[in-house]
This record gives C-alpha cells, sequence and structure tokens, in this order.
C-alpha cells in the first residue's frame, strides 16, 4: 500500500498494519518474532516479522511488515506478505524490497 507521507513514519504504519491483521482476524492469535530495519531503495525501513496460531495453538502461518518512505515523491509504503513457510516469506519479501525504487 501506499499513502501521502504527511508526518507519517515508517514504525506507525508497519503498528498499524499489524493491529489491523489481528482485528479482522480474531480466530488467530498474533506474536510478534522480529524487528529492525533494514534499508529499500536507499531509505530507512522498518520491518516486523510475526507468527499467527489458531484457538489450539498450532502454527497456522507467519508474515513480514514492511514500511520505509520516498521523500522525493513524499510517499510512504506498506508491504506486508504472508505464507506457512518462513523460508519461501523470507525469499519472497527480500525480492520485492531489493527490486523496490523510489522514482522522482
Amino acid at each position: 500500500t501506499w499513502v501521502p507521507e504527511d508526518g507519517i513514519n515508517p514504525l506507525a504504519l508497519v503498528d498499524g498494519t499489524y493491529d489491523a491483521l489481528q482485528s479482522n482476524q480474531p480466530d488467530l492469535a498474533f506474536e510478534s518474532v522480529s524487528e529492525g530495519d533494514s534499508p529499500v531503495a536507499g531509505q530507512s525501513s522498518v520491518f516486523l516479522g510475526f507468527r499467527s496460531a489458531d484457538g489450539s495453538g498450532a502454527t497456522v502461518g507467519g508474515g513480514l511488515i514492511g514500511a520505509w518512505a520516498c521523500p522525493e515523491t513524499a510517499t510512504a509504503f506498506t508491504l506486508t506478505l504472508t505464507s506457512a513457510d518462513a523460508t519461501i516469506l523470507q525469499i519472497r519479501f527480500d525480492r520485492l524490497l531489493d527490486g523496490f525504487a523510489c522514482s522522482a
């Protein structure tokens, strides 16, 4: 997703996306498992890794949420990917972010 940057910071975008995922899937329990920062298109970004479990506690999947801003266009971006396979999830997330470029 993308929105006008207008004072929004990447951490707030990640938090808001994570909250929305939890609220829209009340039958699942979410747990954050990693967080950090990594450059995207030469800009600083933040990410959050999470897992989701069903009522019995069995893991049903996980995901990564990343957010960054492109000052040239005053646009903030959020990327959310989910998968039952953590390796595939990480590879796809990295490839999408590696291929992203801010345009003027």
